[in-house]
């Protein structure tokens, strides 16, 4: 039943199924690398953004602490109020950094409103201190510093160190799920790209055996016809050659005139037998012609529409390759943003070491992304140059076809020629047989009738030998055709 479908269903169906693979990994990848996309912006405005606030906040509380302590330290009301001054520009940036958690923090926003209200309880054990201090009670202030003030900045480190941590995990998490989606996506393309290699070779193989097959089929029906020609040819020639040895005889006595006419009448009514049949068998041949041109015409019409969809194909692969183009230019973003964070965390000395681990692990995942983008890259020219190579393909097809056409119309003009001729020997023929049919009621017409005989039978052998040669020509356009097929 699949011998029976058409060479164009065949071809439509096989590149339907190449194109919707191709459709189908591109929007794969597209999605996957638009998961990666969002898990880096996710990593960026979460977990980095947390992480870095919470350690500003930690340094400007040390900062504040140091700077209470400036304020047991100072000699006058001068640097009292000077030290208070730069505590409360700490506290300022304190405050904005919790707003910046609290707009991005993932986790409960109970623990940040707790973290907050904890660092607003330290506001009157520093304003108790600033007032000792300013009413001269240093060591009541200094007792108050190094007592419950140092236990509450400690209490205040604990709670930062729990959002350092929680923001931690969350981009450890982010950068789990980035590494499982672009492996899975690495996974899904290959077995894509496998499964697309090996339906293309199955569909290529299929469709050169439909086509090679059902010329060759047409190939051979013409052999046929060509040899049944051939073999009639042969048959007209020899009864022209015993038609003029009947006209001889004819010549030489008289007496013998009537049998001899009803042999020459017998004969060529066998002539115009085998002329008809020769001119059914020019018009069966014709059709087959038309049809093979037909269907050559038809070949060329779809060999030209797999150059198309390869076109298409190549096109297809060229907007893959922009897209990932852009990947890899995010990718580069992300690196030279891991790069600036790393200078960040070195500039913070050892509270920022955890961030430039966080840091430089954002870096690696950012270049392995690159390394990707480039082997799918690969990839993407690997297929547009088979996409190139398949239209070359395609083009010398069409110019085999393009042969294969114009030498279905050179047979097409040669049967012609041979019906034209095997009409003209019928009409010959049938002159023949009422001249000879005269013969045999008036001797007074022989000489006459030997004359139009004569004249007959020699139009008749040269039309059996053009006939003859013209069905040879065609046997040798058939044979190289056949090799053409064959090659």
């Amino acid at each position: 039943m699949v011998k029976n479908v058409k060479i164009s269903v065949h071809l439509f169906f096989g590149f339907s199924i190449l194109i919707v693979i191709m459709i189908g990994m591109g929007a794969f990848i597209i999605n996957n690398m638009k998961n990666l996309s969002e898990l880096t912006t996710k990593l960026y405005r979460h977990p980095f953004a947390v992480s870095t606030a919470m350690l500003r906040i930690d340094v400007n509380i040390v900062r504040m602490h140091r700077s209470m302590k400036d304020v047991v330290l100072a000699q006058n009301a001068s640097e009292i109020d000077e030290a208070a001054d730069q505590v409360a520009q700490y506290e300022q940036k304190v405050y904005e950094d919790y707003k910046i958690v609290a707009e991005r923090f993932l986790g409960d926003k109970k623990q940040v409103d707790e973290g907050r209200q904890l660092f607003a309880d330290w506001k009157p054990i520093r304003d108790e201190v600033i007032e000792l201090m300013k009413s001269g009670k240093r060591d009541e202030a200094a007792a108050i510093t190094k007592g419950k003030g140092a236990q509450h900045v400690e209490k205040l480190d604990q709670s930062v160190e729990g959002f350092i941590d929680f923001a931690q995990n969350k981009a450890d998490s982010f950068v789990n799920e980035a590494e499982n989606s672009r492996n899975s996506a690495l996974n899904t393309t290959y077995l894509i790209l496998f499964a697309a290699i090996v339906i293309g070779v199955i569909l290529a193989f299929m469709i050169t055996n439909s086509i090679t097959g059902s010329l060759s089929k047409a190939v051979k029906e013409l052999e046929s016809a060509v040899a049944e020609m051939e073999t009639t040819s042969k048959e007209q020639a020899t009864a022209s050659t015993e038609q003029t040895s009947a006209i001889t005889e004819v010549s030489s006595t008289s007496q013998e005139l009537v049998a001899t006419a009803k042999q020459i009448a017998d004969n060529t009514q066998n002539v115009s037998e085998s002329a008809r049949k020769t001119v059914e068998n020019g018009q069966s041949g014709i059709h087959a012609v038309q049809e093979a041109q037909l269907g050559m015409e038809k070949t060329k019409e779809q060999v030209q529409l797999i150059a198309q969809h390869m076109l298409d194909l190549g096109n297809k692969s060229q907007r893959i390759g922009l897209v990932l183009e852009i990947i890899n230019e995010l990718s580069e973003q992300t690196n030279l943003l891991s790069l600036n964070a790393s200078i960040e965390a070195a500039g913070a000395g050892d509270a920022g070491k955890r961030f430039a681990v966080v840091a430089d692990e954002v870096r690696k995942l950012a270049e392995r992304a690159v390394e990707s983008t480039q082997e799918i890259k690969t990839l993407i020219t690997d297929i547009q140059q088979t996409s190139n190579t398949t239209i070359m393909v395609t083009e010398d097809g069409t110019k085999a076809v393009d042969m294969g056409v114009a030498m279905f119309h050179q047979l097409s003009e040669a049967i012609n020629t041979i019906v034209q001729h095997a009409e003209s020997t019928s009409a010959v023929a049938r002159e023949i047989e009422l001249t000879t049919r005269q013969q045999t009621t008036s001797v007074q017409q022989v000489s006459e009738t030997l004359d139009n005989i004569t004249i007959a039978t020699k139009q008749t052998e040269l039309g059996s030998n053009s006939i003859l040669e013209t069905t040879q020509r065609l046997i040798s356009t058939a044979r190289d055709l056949q090799k053409l097929i064959s090659n």
